[in-house]
């Protein structure tokens, strides 16, 4: 075991990208665990922590004061049929109060099959980078509210 004698740290530019990572595999792990377990329909629920949050507001995600995942899944028959979402609750704070507001991703039974990757590693980092161009385009879209 080699475990390295320097603490870095980190670009707050990165808060959304780790984001992003997180819960690329956070919907892996669910999706993994539960078809392991011969389960196929399934709700889960993530929240970001508190020290994300912090980075986001920094990285133009302002006024964010909550942000929760909800990974539903009802299974498709069919490889490429939509079988799952992610629904993303984001909580803005304004002079009204805490406004609520919604995206999403929509996912197919193919995004989860290894297929032309091959190995685990490869496709999560397939869909780490799908997960980044979401946050890449919702910051575009908050920045608009």
């Amino acid at each position: 075991m080699l475990i390295g004698s320097v603490l870095e740290k980190m670009d707050a530019e990165c808060a959304w990208q780790l984001c992003a990572d997180k819960l690329a595999d956070s919907v892996r792990n669910s999706w993994q665990k539960n078809t392991a377990g011969r389960v196929s329909k399934w709700e889960d629920a993530f929240s970001e922590d508190v020290t994300a949050l912090a980075g986001l507001r920094e990285e133009g995600f302002t006024n964010l004061v909550g942000l929760d995942y909800i990974f539903k899944w009802w299974g498709a028959k069919d490889d490429e049929e939509l079988a799952g979402q992610v629904d993303v609750v984001w909580k803005v704070a304004s002079d009204e109060g805490v406004s609520t507001y919604h995206s999403w991703i929509k996912l197919a039974e193919r995004d989860f099959i290894l297929g032309r990757y091959r190995e685990e590693r490869a496709k999560r980092d397939a869909n780490r980078a799908a997960f980044r161009d979401a946050f890449a385009q919702w910051r575009k879209l908050f920045e608009q509210i």
